[in-house]
This record gives structure tokens, sequence and C-alpha cells, in this order.
């Protein structure tokens, strides 16, 4: 008996298909739960179902190619079926766990503490750490994760998983919606499935840099380049161009540099090549306009984090986010693997049909990747960095776009011309999508799914804030996990990385370096309350019993990209045994208060010094007091700082000398001798940063006759003058003024001398000082 309608037959198939497919997903989904570990049975079971759920969806595949659909029915059945796998691929992958890769370490953490405070808080200007400042990170997508899991009282914490189940309902279709309007439906299908299909970690870890670089090339070459080549465009369409594209930088920024760079390159390409009709492009006034609307929609982003840089100054820690392996210049295709092939004929394809449109635009885009690559390498050598490893990092999203137009053109070239291939064509297309299937689930082997798998919520560690008011306080603590559950801020967070660009951090960690070298609770109390930077309310530290002090491990970001511990230490007697510091808590919260007396009572001087080392001591210590205070406070010191500095000036001049590798200065160097014959050097340097080293000092004597030498330094020609300071370098505090003077053995007569400093590893620093001739009399020192 034979079947006198297949069609029928075929459509019935998929739909009973299509029924049991959406009845085991969901099954698979919803079945069990529960919290378990990596290692359990139960987390086994989810992996053999992920493998399963991997066949169904690739049959799901088959059938809607085999059914009577009509094209544009199939590509968007092909696309809904690509958005349903992978929900239930996460949900299967992450079953047992409330967390998404990584769970709340690393990155992760950072980005959960302002969900949570986007969540607990109704401004949206927030940042995760510090309070008082802006978001540094484009907010959108985590402002709209705290205001929805308020909306659904959900915790913060959950809002990455959560988040990946709305990400691939909703990416697939809107990204092939997108491309539709720019490239016919089978196009747009392919650039949508290929850039999806080829998911690799980021778009688990850093998902909205994924998301947004897809989006961003279609915007770019429809609005900014107008591929359509609208002849007409009204408010409405300019309007409509500027608020998607505000959408995407307050989503993450970091694609508009590479559109921006691609209007210059356009220009020398066609400086080189000529007028040619493939690279024409709207007027530069139509550019214009379109990106300052972008700029316009999305001043609630940039606008208030660039008040606060102006307001307090750019130290930003992201620059110096550069680690030597950012060198290597490895892309995709230079690995052998199916997806390199596919990005290798990508690119093939775009270079062979370059005149294309939308190719020639592409290929810009492409071109100013290499220009900004360039940009960064010469910014590297003066410290700094674009982060252009991100443009590796996402290349096979950009690459998405050629590798979907150069799979259309080969299946319509073979289905035109190679009928009988068509069949072989179908089987590689199936058996590759199988494998990459295949691949997706190898991230269940990585070491950040494993963290995920098995993170679980400190609950005994947030007790303890939970035990008093944290809600929006300032805490000068190293507890940064428990930020992630609970809105409180820090005074200033361990990682380098993580400061906002405006904290002003190098100078929260010598206001800290100094708070702990102070000898006076009522003093330490006062910075900690009314310090230029945050009243800090809570003190929360692991202490040191052995030694009797408070300690903070921090790990401030140094180029290229060293995070060398630092600890500061805060003695038990001016910190948690004074009487400024009530405890709350068993494990060690100390609510800090505020002295009675007055800002002059607690730091004026009362008596003028006695030599220029006292002096100039206590000319740092009101210096660097003075700018950790408030203004008023600032005001009440000024006559105190005014009378020591005179006394100061009347002894010394501080001018710089000479700078040694943009840290360390010489203030003053001086060589005299007494009446009674005896040589003193007097020298004076200013730290102006942070010094990382203990590095020793070289003053080298070059007399004007060689006979003043001892017959050993008669061959070097110098005598050696040199020491090993104390304190060492690496203890002197960012802005204060090193003395010291020395009793030395020269005999009378003109010398100059060479200065500087060396370790063994650097041997020396660059910028060393050379005197002129001095001759040593019995005058004493100068001004």
């Amino acid at each position: 008996m034979t079947d006198k309608n297949p069609a029928a037959r075929r459509n019935l198939i998929a739909l009973i298909y299509t029924f049991i497919f959406v009845v085991i997903g969901l099954y698979f989904a919803f079945s069990g739960g529960g919290h378990y570990n990596y290692e359990s049975q139960a987390k086994l079971n989810d992996w053999i179902q992920l493998r399963i759920w991997i066949i169904l969806s690739l049959f799901m595949g088959i059938i809607i190619y085999y059914s009577t659909l009509r094209r544009n029915a199939k590509l968007w059945s092909w696309i809904l079926t690509l958005s349903f796998y992978f929900v239930i691929f996460y949900a299967l992958l992450y079953k047992g766990t409330d967390y998404g890769l990584n769970g709340h370490w690393g990155d992760n953490g950072n980005r959960l503490a302002l969900v949570t405070k986007f969540r607990e808080f109704s401004s949206i200007f927030q940042d995760w750490y510090f309070k008082g400042l802006p978001s540094f990170y484009p907010p959108l997508w985590l402002f709209l994760s705290g205001k929805l899991a308020w909306l659904f009282g959900v915790e913060g914490y959950k809002t990455i998983k959560l988040g990946y189940f709305v990400i691939y309902a909703l990416y697939p279709p809107a990204l092939f919606l997108v491309w539709s309007k720019i490239a016919p439906k089978r196009i747009a299908f392919a650039v949508a499935f290929l850039t999806v299909f080829f998911r690799d970690i980021h778009l688990d870890y850093v998902y909205y840099e994924h998301i947004t670089a897809a989006f961003f090339i279609p915007w770019w070459l429809y609005f900014v380049e107008d591929i359509k080549c609208k002849k007409s465009k009204g408010f409405k369409w300019y309007f409509l161009g500027a608020f998607l594209g505000a959408l995407i930088f307050l989503t993450y920024y970091y694609w508009f540099l590479i559109g921006l760079m691609s209007i210059v390159v356009r220009a020398l390409v066609r400086l080189v090549v000529g007028e040619k009709t493939y690279l024409k492009t709207p007027s530069i006034k139509h550019k214009t306009v379109l990106l300052s609307g972008v700029g316009l929609l999305s001043t609630i982003y940039w606008l208030p984090l660039l008040l606060s840089i102006l307001r307090y100054g750019a130290d930003s820690m992201q620059n110096k986010w550069f680690n030597p392996v950012y060198l290597n210049a490895n892309v995709p295709f230079f690995e052998f693997s199916l997806i390199s092939l596919v990005l290798l004929a990508a690119l093939i394809y775009l270079g062979a049909r370059f005149r294309h449109k939308i190719n020639s635009n592409f290929g810009v885009l492409l071109l100013s990747m290499v220009a900004l690559l360039l940009i960064e390498r010469g910014l590297n050598l003066n410290e700094i960095s674009i982060q252009t490893r991100k443009l590796r990092e996402l290349l096979p999203v950009f690459l998405g776009v050629p590798s979907g137009y150069c799979f259309v053109l080969l299946y319509g070239i073979i289905n035109r011309r190679f009928t009988r291939w068509r069949g072989v064509l179908l089987l590689v297309t199936a058996v590759s999508i199988f494998y990459l299937a295949g691949n997706h689930a190898t991230i269940t082997g990585h070491s950040m799914y494993k963290i995920a798998v098995n993170s679980r919520v400190p609950a005994n560690d947030i007790a303890v804030f939970e035990s008093i008011d944290c809600r929006g306080k300032v805490f000068l603590t190293n507890r940064y996990l428990e930020a992630v559950y609970l809105p409180y801020f820090m005074f200033v967070c361990p990682n380098g990385a993580t400061a906002h660009t405006a904290a002003r951090y190098h100078q929260r960690i010598t206001f800290l370096r100094y708070l702990g070298k102070l000898e006076d609770p009522a003093r330490v109390a006062f910075l900690l309350k009314r310090n230029c930077f945050n009243e800090v309310d809570y003190f929360y530290l692991p202490g040191d019993d052995t030694r009797d002090v408070a300690y903070y491990d921090m790990y401030p970001l140094y180029f290229p990209g060293r995070n060398i511990k630092l600890r500061l230490e805060f003695p038990f007697a001016t910190t948690i045994q004074s009487k400024y510091f009530t405890g709350r808590h068993a494990r060690g919260i100390y609510e800090v208060q505020l002295p009675d007396e007055s800002v002059v009572d607690i730091f004026g001087t009362k008596e003028r010094p006695a030599d220029l080392a006292a002096a100039l001591k206590e000319y740092n210590h009101l210096r660097l007091c003075a700018g950790f205070l408030q203004g008023a406070y600032r005001d009440s010191l000024k006559p105190f700082l005014d009378d020591v500095a005179s006394m100061v000036e009347d002894s010394v001049d501080l001018a710089s000398l000479c700078e040694f590798d943009r840290k360390l200065a010489l203030a003053d160097f001086q060589v005299a001798a007494d009446a009674s014959g005896l040589h003193r050097l007097r020298v004076i340097f200013l730290a102006e940063k942070r010094v990382l080293k203990d590095y020793r000092i070289f003053i080298h004597a070059y007399p004007e006759d060689t006979a003043l030498l001892d017959p050993g330094d008669r061959r070097k020609r110098f005598k050696n003058l040199g020491f090993a300071p104390d304190p060492a370098t690496s203890q002197w505090i960012a802005g204060e003024y090193r003395f010291f003077e020395r009793d030395i053995e020269l005999k009378a007569g003109k010398y100059k001398f060479h200065l500087g400093f060396f370790d063994k590893d650097e041997i020396r620093l660059p910028g060393t000082y050379w005197s002129g001739y001095l001759l040593i009399d019995s005058g004493g020192f100068k001004k």
C-alpha cells in the first residue's frame, strides 16, 4: 500500500516529534533539582542527559529540513530550535547549583556585587565597591539584572545562571531578526546560527562582550555605513539608530573603538587605492549626527563617570591589566579544528569578494582591528593597554558574518550545479553540527565550571555582616566576597584591577600606609571618620596576635599585570584596643567612633621642631594629614602647616633636582665640612609614588684631583659613599620626604658627585644625578 500524501505524513511526523522533543526537554530541565556537587551521581546523570539532548536536537533539525514548511518558516523553526536547544542545555549544565560559570569568584564577584547594589538601592549611579561613585563599567545589563531580581524576588547571586536562559531564549532569534534587515533571510539565519553555535567560554563568562560584538556589527553597517543606501533619513530613523547604538554602548562600549577607527582606516585605504565605488560611505556629517545621538542617549552612564574623573582624577587600573601572553598574535584559524577551517574559509571569502559592498565595509572593520593592535603596541611601551586582546578573543564573533555569507554561497553553488552532491553536503553539515555540539559539552571539564557547580552561599560569613546594620555602610575590610550577597561598600578593594577609575586607589593606599604608622589612636579614628575619601563605619580585618597588628593583604596592579602583594598593618593599640573602636561581633567587626576632640587638638603642632630633621618629619606629617582630611578640617591645619613649612624653607630648598624612574625624586643634595673637619653628607628624597622594591643608594664622589683618593679607589677614579636607606624604599610613603644625614670621609678639595638608585635585578634606575664640582669647605650646609 502506497502513501498517497507523503507531504502530510512528513508534517505529521514533524508535529509528533516536536511535541516529544519539547516534552523531553522540559522534563530534563525540571526533573530532579536540589544542590549537588561536581563529583555526584546526580551531576553525572545530568551529563548523560546532556548527550541525549544533543542527539535529539540534531534529529529535530533534520526533521524540520524534511518537512514541507516554506523556507522562511524552516529558518524560523531552526532558529527557535537552536534557542530551545541551548536553554535546555544550560538547564542541564547548571542543574544542582544557583551559580553561573566560576560561581561568585573572579569577575563574577564584581558583577554580582553591582547587581546586588542595583537590586537594593534605587540609584542607578553605583560602583560595585566604592560608595559615592558611579559605575565605571557599562551598567545596562547588570542594572536590568538587579531590577528584575528585585521585581521577582530573586537573590542577586542567582542572576547569572538565570541570565543564561534569557540570553539563549532571545539572542538567536533577535540576531536573526536584526540581520534580516540587512541581508536575505537565508544569510541572516546562517550568520545568526554560526555566531551563536560557535560560542565558546566568552558567552558563558563575559556574555555581554559576545552579545554586544554580535549586534554592533549589523548596527554599524546598517545605520552608520548605511549599506541599504536609504535616500531619506528623517528624525525617526536617526533616533532609532542612536537609541539602539546607545543600548549597545551602555552594555559594552569597547566595539565603538573599532567603529571610530574604521572611519580613519577607510580614509587611508581610499587614499591608497583611490575613490573606488565599493569604498563609498555616507558623509562625515551623517556619522557625526548619528554617533552624537548615541553619545547623547548614553549620557546617563558616561557623564557621571566623566564628572567623577574631573573631580578626583583618573587612576585607572584597567590599562595596567596586560600580560606578556597578550603579545601573541594567535588567532582561531591558526589552530587546526573544524571551526578554524570555517573561519579561514570566511577570511578567504572576504578577500575574494572584497568589492561586494557589505564585504568591503566589514573588511574595513577588520583592518581597523589591526590598526588598534598597532596602537596598543605603541601604548604598551608607555605602560598602557587598551585591551586589544578582546579583538582576538572575540574574533570568531566578527568572522561569523563572512562565515554565514560563505556558507550560503557554497550551498547555493552545490545546490544549483552539483545536485548529486547535495546529499553529501547535508550529511557533512549534520555531522559537523553534531561534532560541534559535542564540543559544547566539553565545558564540563573546565575548572571554572567545576567551581560553579561546587559553589555554595557562605552563610556563616554573611551572618557576621547581617549581625549589624551593614546596608550602605563603608567597611575597612578585606572581605569582598560577602559583597556579592549584601549591599555594603569597601573603603578600598583588595585587587587593583577592580578599582574604580576615579577611586583614587593609590591615594587610598598611601592614606592607609600613613594611618598604620600613626601612634595616636585619636588621630587614627579621626582620619577614618573625616578623611576625604569615605567615612569608615566599620573596621573588619584579620589580626596577627604574635605581632599585635591587624593586617590587610592587598594586590595593587602594576604593568604588566603584576599583582604584587602589599601588606598594610594597623597596630592593635591604635585600632581595636583603642577606646574609639567598639566591638560588634566576636569575629572581629569594630565600629569606628569619632573622637570628641577638635582637629586642632588632635593634629595641631604645639612646639616648634628643634632641627631640620624634626621639622621635615613634622612637615611630612602635617602635609600628608592635610591632604587626607576633608576641606574644612584641612583649612584648620593650614596655619600649623605654614609655620613648619617656613622653618623647612629657611633651611633647604625642596625643588626637585632629578627624577628617578617616575617614582623617586632628589629634592636636596649637599656635602660640607664643619669647623672640626668632620665631613657630612645630607640628601633628601621625595617618594612621588609607591616604590615596589628595596633599592640601595649609590653616591660616587669624583675628585678633581685623583690624588685625593685612597690608593684602592684611584683605579675606579671615585670614592663610593653609598648606603642602604633605613627604612627601606618599599616602606616609603608616597608624597613623603625622606631625610638622610651621614658622616663621610673625604679629603678637602673639589668633588663632583654621581647619585642614583640600584638593585641586583635592574642594576640602576634611569635618571641619575650629576652635580658640578663642589668645594668642600668649613662653611657647613648651605641653602
